[in-house]
């Protein structure tokens, strides 16, 4: 997740929540905007596209074709457990990766959590991601996002009986959307949080979301954000220059997550974070994780991790091993309990 650019927009931002106009743009402007806060809609036939798909990868094919500019290695797809047999299997692990990141960020966890459990693994692709540029987060929106979310989720369950969603970063806040608004009888069979984002640690963020959100956004950063990639993976794997339209889109998303009753959500929740983490607000990943209704969860500062990506072959490969082994554990301890 590249919320790290954010903190370059730290004196423009001050300067607003100091109460400075910006082009006759008043405080209190910022403040409606904020109060006008996205909501998901109601699923426009996206979980029945999935249903109607009589096979899933050309499914899945054709809708990547579509998009141009998706990296071949980072486009939505289904990892078999079986390839010969393309079988359901017993449970089906979802990962929705984090904001300007792809399915990479957290790799090879994903895949090795699903080999471990006898799953079949569906990543996906949040719109706008995974692309040769950062262009497409003009015009991208979190419903945009949602959609990309509800898809997987619909995916999972026709790859597997039980659905395990790991969702890192501000996948995290859709799969706790995911949840919210499943009836009983289909919510996934357990919650995987990695570093979830329930706020950037920089608090002026909050100002670029609503209505005005992109046009603040331009207003303070510039069309553009762009960031330096620690290694090649890094710059792979991630968009490293992205419109700013983009931060607007991902606030508008926290913003919404935050009306969330999480003492409803009941399903067994793991969430997984490191104390070295300078992109998030640790101290609502505890809290809320305490407000969790779940009777099965657990709360696990890696010792191995050292970033606020946790653990990857591009990124932190020590961590790797560790959080397989942790998600392992919890996932049969909460597929168990149900």
């Amino acid at each position: 997740c590249a919320l790290p650019i954010l903190r370059n927009m730290r004196a423009k931002l001050a300067a607003l929540a100091a109460g400075t106009l910006v082009v006759g743009l008043p405080l209190a402007v910022i403040a409606i905007d904020a109060a006008w806060a996205w909501r998901p809609s109601a699923d426009h036939g996206v979980a029945a596209r999935v249903a109607a798909a009589p096979d899933l990868d050309a499914f899945l094919t054709d809708r990547e074709d579509s998009m141009p500019g998706v990296k071949p290695a980072l486009r939505k797809a289904i990892r078999w457990h079986d390839p010969a047999t393309r079988a359901r299997t017993p449970i089906a692990v979802v990962y929705l990766h984090g904001f300007s990141a792809s399915r990479g960020e957290l790799a090879p966890v994903p895949e090795h959590l699903a080999d471990s459990l006898g799953a079949n693994l569906f990543v996906t692709r949040l719109a706008a991601h995974g692309r040769t540029d950062g262009e497409a987060f003009k015009t991208v929106r979190p419903q945009d996002w949602m959609d990309d979310a509800r898809e997987a989720l619909a995916i999972g369950r026709r790859i597997g009986d039980r659905v395990i969603i790991l969702g890192m970063s501000t996948g995290a806040l859709l799969a706790l959307e995911l949840v919210a608004e499943s009836p009983d009888s289909l919510r996934p069979a357990a919650l995987l949080l990695g570093s979830p984002n329930y706020e950037p640690r920089d608090p002026r963020a909050r100002f670029i979301a609503g209505p005005f959100g992109p046009m603040l956004a331009r207003l303070v950063g510039g069309t553009h954000r762009e960031f330096e990639a620690t290694n090649a993976a890094h710059a792979e794997l991630w968009t490293r220059r992205y419109r700013v339209e983009g931060i607007a889109a991902l606030m508008d998303l926290v913003l919404a997550a935050r009306r969330l009753d999480l003492a409803r959500i009941t399903v067994p929740v793991l969430t997984i974070y490191s104390r070295h983490d300078d992109v998030v607000r640790l101290d609502l990943v505890t809290v809320n994780h305490a407000r969790f209704g779940s009777p099965v969860k657990a709360i696990v500062d890696l010792p191995e991790a050292t970033r606020h990506e946790l653990a990857s072959d591009a990124l932190v490969p020590a961590a790797v091993d560790p959080a397989v082994r942790v998600m392992l554990d919890f996932s049969r301890r909460a597929l168990a309990a149900r």
